[in-house]
C-alpha cells in the first residue's frame, strides 16, 4: 500500500486543533509535546502553534480544563507584549478553533504518533551523539528505546457485563496457558504452573541448589514441548549441559564421559521425537543487562526462527541494570531496577521469567546448611527484588536434610495465592533430578 504523506502544515494545525477539542487526545500528547520548561524549543515548524499549545498546558495545570478561544486571546495579550508577535500568534487561532481542512480523528491519532516518534528519534540521535563522544556506550540502547516509546493506549478496560470477553480472559489463566513446575503442590500455588508475564524468584545460600532447581524447571518445560531459554552467568555451558543430559538419560556425569560415543547415539534417539527445546547461553558475570538479553532473543528469532516460551536467568544479583548510571553501592535501587527490567521483559515477551538471588549469612546454620526456614529478610543485597517479583520462594536445606538428599521450598510471597506453605523435595544428585515428596508427620507438625 502506498504511504499517504500529509503536509506538515496541515498535520500540525490538526494536532493542535484536536488537542483543544478532545481532552483525551490532549492528555495523551501533552507529555510528549509540551515545551513549557524548555524555553525556545518547538516541535512545530510554526513556533506560534507551540506557544498556543504550551499555553493550553499551563492553563490545564491550573484549572484542570482546556481553555476556550476567548480565554486564549486574553492570556496571549497578558503574555506577549510585542504587538507584531501578538498579531502573528493570534492569527493562528483560526486554525486552532475554526479549522476547515480537518482530518479524520483516527488518522490524526496515527499521524501524531509518527510525528512524535520522529521528533523524539531526532532528539535521541542528538543525545546519543553526546553519550557516544563521552564513551557512555551502555546508554545508547536505552536512549533510543526511550525515544521509541510513545503510547496512545486505546484500551478502555473490560466491563464485567462483557461476559464473552471476561471468560476469554479467564481462559488465559487456565492450566493450558501455564508451564508445569513438575511439582503438584507448587503448581497448585501457582494456579497451574508458571504463568506468562510474571517474574518468579528463588533464593538460597550458596551451594544449596539454585542452579539445580532452575535447571529442573527448564527440563520440565522441555518435556512439555515448550522452548526454554536459559541464561547462565556463573556455571559453564559444558557443566550445565552435562547436568541436563544426566537428567534426560538417567546417566551419571561419569557415565556420560566414559560412554561418550554410545550415549551420543542414545541421546539423538531420545531427542528425535521431542517437540520441546532448551537453548543455553552463557555470559560472564556482571556484564549483562536485559537490553543484551533482548538483543540475543531478537537474534534467535531472526536467524533461527526460535521464540522462547519461558526464560530462566541464573542469576539476578550478577546482572547489571539497563540504566548504567545506577551503582551496586546503592543496592536497593540498583537490584530493584534489575528486577523491574526482568519483569518488563516478561511482560513484553509474554512469557514467565525465572531467576534467583542469594541468601546472606543470616540464613546459614553453624553446621554448613541453611536455617530450617529462610525468608526475604535474609536476601543478600536488596529487599527491592522481593518488592518487585510476583512469586518468591526460598530453598532451604539444613545439614541434616543435606545428608538425606532433601530440601524444602518455602513460599514467602505469592501475588496470586497463598504464602507460608512448604514444599518438600528429594534430590537425586547422580542424575541432578528434583522431585516432590510427601512430608513426614513431624514435618507437617513443624
Amino acid at each position: 500500500m502506498r504511504e499517504i504523506k500529509i503536509p506538515n502544515e496541515i498535520l500540525e494545525r490538526n494536532i493542535v486543533h484536536e488537542a483543544f477539542h478532545n481532552a483525551s487526545f490532549f492528555l495523551k500528547i501533552r507529555k510528549y509535546i509540551d515545551t513549557t520548561k524548555d524555553k525556545g524549543k518547538s516541535y512545530f515548524n510554526d513556533d506560534n502553534l507551540q506557544k498556543i499549545f504550551n499555553l493550553a498546558c499551563a492553563y490545564f495545570d491550573k484549572y484542570q480544563k482546556i481553555p476556550q478561544k476567548n480565554e486564549v486571546e486574553f492570556l496571549l495579550t497578558k503574555i506577549e507584549k510585542d504587538e507584531d508577535k501578538l498579531m502573528l500568534v493570534k492569527s493562528c487561532l483560526g486554525f486552532v478553533f475554526d479549522l476547515k481542512d480537518k482530518l479524520n480523528p483516527d488518522l490524526i491519532d496515527d499521524e501524531t504518533k509518527q510525528f512524535i516518534k520522529k521528533a523524539r528519534a531526532f532528539e535521541g540521535f542528538l543525545k546519543g551523539q553526546v553519550e557516544f563522544e563521552k564513551g557512555n556506550y551502555d546508554r545508547l540502547a536505552e536512549i533510543f528505546q526511550e525515544s521509541a516509546q510513545v503510547n496512545f493506549d486505546k484500551d478502555l478496560g473490560v466491563s464485567v457485563k462483557d461476559v464473552d470477553k471476561v471468560f476469554g480472559l479467564m481462559e488465559t489463566i487456565t492450566p493450558d496457558a501455564t508451564i508445569s513446575t513438575g511439582m503438584k503442590s507448587l503448581d497448585r500455588l501457582l494456579d497451574g504452573g508458571f504463568s506468562k508475564k510474571t517474574l518468579i524468584s528463588l533464593a538460597s545460600p550458596p551451594g544449596i541448589g539454585k542452579t539445580l532447581i532452575l535447571g529442573n524447571f527448564a527440563i520440565q518445560a522441555f518435556l512439555q514441548g515448550k522452548k526454554a531459554l536459559v541464561y547462565s552467568f556463573e556455571v559453564s555451558d559444558a557443566r550445565l549441559l552435562q547436568r541436563y543430559f544426566s537428567n534426560f538419560l538417567r546417566q551419571t556425569k561419569t557415565q556420560l564421559l566414559i560412554n561418550n560415543e554410545k550415549l551420543k547415539e542414545v541421546a539423538k534417539e531420545y531427542m528425535s521425537d521431542k517437540d520441546g527445546d532448551v537453548v543455553l547461553k552463557v555470559y560472564p558475570p556482571n556484564t549483562i543487562c536485559t537490553h543484551d538479553l533482548m538483543a540475543h532473543i531478537n537474534d534467535l528469532k531472526m536467524y533461527n526462527d526460535w521464540v522462547p516460551d519461558i526464560i530462566i536467568v541464573d542469576y539476578l544479583l550478577i546482572m547489571n541494570a539497563n540504566d548504567a548510571r545506577l551503582s551496586v553501592d546503592d543496592s536497593y535501587h540498583n537490584f530493584k531496577r534489575v528486577a523491574e527490567d526482568l519483569r518488563s521483559m516478561a511482560m513484553e515477551l509474554n512469557v514467565p521469567v525465572l531467576t534467583a538471588v542469594q541468601i546472606n549469612r543470616d540464613g546459614m546454620d553453624d553446621a554448613g546448611g541453611s536455617k530450617a526456614i529462610t525468608t526475604a529478610k535474609q536476601i543478600s543485597e536488596s529487599r527491592g527484588i522481593y518488592d518487585t517479583v510476583d512469586f518468591f520462594a526460598t530453598i532451604n536445606q539444613t545439614a541434616r536434610q543435606k545428608t538425606k538428599s532433601e530440601l524444602m521450598l518455602y513460599v514467602d510471597k505469592n501475588r496470586n495465592g497463598a504464602t507460608g506453605e512448604k514444599i518438600y523435595c528429594e534430590v537425586d544428585y547422580n542424575y541432578m533430578l528434583l522431585q516432590e515428596r510427601t512430608p513426614s508427620a513431624a514435618e507437617i507438625k513443624s
